[in-house]
């Protein structure tokens, strides 16, 4: 390449090619998601903590993945005393599905981890664009909606 244009064009050419507008599309919808989840957390947390007793702290990590290129993901921490845990995104494209309990399959897209850094407790996303609902995988292994009831067992647990 010999001039400016030239990498311009180049340029232009190879954001079609790794599709970049719909890396950015998928990369926002996904940033959004979280930050609703982390967000009806928030709400819970205050609802069940009303003197503040647990310390909060919003950060950010960097993640990569295929169709959303390297980014900067929200995440949380959640501290009493000495011991905290976090609440970091696994991933938009982790992708499965699991029967409920009625026998209907259910998919999903999108991972965030709730962990203490020896234990874990897995949360999926459900499938469908804007979706609101989560489904966490704990000790049982069977998925269960993810609720304020749920958030304080996983709490209670790991800030034990």
């Amino acid at each position: 390449m010999a001039t400016g244009v030239d990498f311009k064009e180049w340029l232009e050419k190879r954001a079609q090619q790794v599709n970049q507008p719909e890396r950015l599309r998928h990369r926002s919808e996904w940033i959004a998601a979280l930050d609703q989840f982390y967000e009806q957390i928030l709400s819970w947390i205050r609802e069940s903590d009303p003197k503040g007793i647990l310390i909060i702290e919003r950060m950010e990590i960097a993640r990569t993945e295929p169709r959303l290129g390297t980014y900067a993901a929200p995440a949380l921490k959640i501290a009493l005393g000495d011991e905290a845990v976090r609440v970091v995104p696994m991933g938009r494209d982790v992708r499965g599905s699991y029967r409920d309990d009625e026998g209907n399959e259910r998919h999903y897209e999108g991972r965030v981890d709730i962990t203490d850094d020896r234990r874990k407790y897995i949360l999926y996303r459900l499938a469908g664009e804007g979706s609101r609902a989560w489904v966490v995988v704990g000790n049982s292994g069977s998925p269960r909606q993810f609720d304020r009831g749920q958030l304080e067992v996983i709490l209670s647990d790991l800030l034990s």
